[in-house]
């Protein structure tokens, strides 16, 4: 399935995925949107963010905007 993935991103395709794992989310996404009751809270660089970091933002322990401007 990341191959999949992979080779659809490489041919410009938009790939939405959904999942509670922060270490798939950091190997599968360019861009992770945190989600809290059903909104949109913020948008994160996978690349520029710590798996802890991401585990903060998506409990609630960390502002989301904290760790977007620290980067």
């Amino acid at each position: 399935i990341y191959q999949l993935i992979e080779d659809l991103a490489a041919k410009g395709a938009c790939v939405i995925v959904s999942s509670s794992d922060p270490v798939e989310l950091q190997g599968v996404c360019d861009r992770i949107l945190i989600m809290m009751r059903g909104a949109i809270v913020g948008e994160l660089s996978a690349a520029a963010v710590s798996v802890d970091d991401l585990v903060a933002a998506t409990t609630g322990a960390a502002s989301v905007e904290g760790l977007a401007d620290a980067r």
